[in-house]
């Protein structure tokens, strides 16, 4: 429910229109087992706690091919461990907010797409699995610390209510949820920059 509607609410009630109003939730369920779930929690839970950066821009987001590698590099580089849920990225040169049916190779398995021996070079703080992984549980994970994001709705909210601080946005509307969370509801800090969004 809308911040101002809630507000009207609870003025509503205080003249006595009727019984106090408390918002509650957000409620986020968690999906059900998939293929290779298994595993990724078993990375996991050998990880330290608070120790794992989480990367994933939702189900629609596409990078391309160089940000992809991109990416990859600067995973590598950070040092950093990492649970990374790689898409098959476009191969146009441009990324995209949602995939409708751009001609991708490789389909089957976008970790084909990573930089030669990226995998084996991560092996052990890093692990990247193909297109999908349970975002709920693993932001609930103890061993995760970040979630880098594209900040779709879904994704803040079910960061917010992991209390998972994210790095975003990314594209589209995220800008617009990024200053709703920010001076609406007051959940996100927004580093201050020249140029803001």
């Amino acid at each position: 429910m809308e911040h101002t509607i809630v507000e009207e609410f609870k003025k509503a009630a205080k003249q006595g229109a009727f019984p106090p109003v408390y918002p509650v939730g957000p409620f986020v369920r968690s999906s059900s087992d998939k293929a290779g779930e298994s595993a990724c929690f078993e990375w996991l839970d050998r990880q330290p706690a608070g120790s794992v950066v989480f990367v994933s821009f939702g189900s629609g987001g596409i990078l391309s091919i160089e940000q992809t590698r991109e990416l990859a590099a600067g995973l590598e580089m950070s040092g950093h461990r990492f649970l990374w849920v790689v898409r098959m990225p476009s191969h146009d040169g441009e990324s995209y907010s949602y995939d409708f049916g751009t001609d991708h190779r490789n389909e089957d398995d976008p970790l084909a797409c990573l930089p030669e021996g990226f995998l084996e070079r991560t092996r052990g703080r890093g692990l990247a699995v193909a297109s999908w992984a349970p975002q709920v549980r693993v932001l609930s994970h103890p061993a995760m610390v970040a979630f880098v994001s594209h900040y779709g709705w879904n994704s803040a909210l079910e960061s917010v209510s992991a209390g998972m601080p994210m790095v975003a946005p990314l594209y589209v509307e995220q800008k617009v949820n990024a200053v709703i969370l920010t001076e609406v509801v007051g959940v996100v800090l927004h580093p201050a920059t020249a140029t803001g969004w």
